[in-house]
């Protein structure tokens, strides 16, 4: 199970992946980890770096996530999952066969999900903030009324 802390300003993981990476040494990968609570089933997706150099010895990918990333918050177990792709080059006026009305990302966005490839499988366990959030209504009319019937 990996371990994630998510109130500092990073946190490292070591996960050894099923499918090999393909694209370690390439300077334009970016690694994508995604995060689903396994209670109420929400998520969270958050790019990863990667800060060490698997080899034949050791294949294992000790990333790192940067606070404020998409990790998700709240302390509990997740299913994680995470993939890899390349980063494409950026697309240029003419130049790409992408559909207007297809596109859907930013122009700046150059990651080509469909290099995407899912390498490993694992639970996580995030130790998040717990902190309740509460709404205070400060206005001078908060008294509410209800009528009852009785039959």
């Amino acid at each position: 199970m990996l371990n994630l802390t998510t109130n500092q300003a990073t946190g490292s993981v070591l996960v050894y992946p099923e499918s090999a990476s393909i694209y370690y040494n390439d300077p334009n990968v970016v690694f994508t980890g995604t995060a689903v609570q396994d209670l109420d089933l929400s998520s969270g997706s958050f790019e990863m770096e990667l800060i060490n150099t698997p080899n034949g010895y050791n294949e294992g990918l000790v990333l790192q996530v940067y606070s404020g990333s998409g990790v998700p918050e709240r302390t509990g177990q997740y299913t994680f999952t995470l993939s890899e792709a390349t980063v494409g080059a950026h697309y240029k006026w003419g130049t790409t066969n992408v559909k207007w009305s297809a596109f859907n990302y930013l122009w700046s966005y150059t990651k080509d999900s469909s290099q995407a490839r899912q390498i490993a499988t694992d639970r996580l366990y995030i130790n998040g903030t717990d902190t309740p959030q509460f709404t205070d209504y400060t206005s001078p009319n908060e008294n509410g009324t209800f009528t009852t019937y009785n039959g």
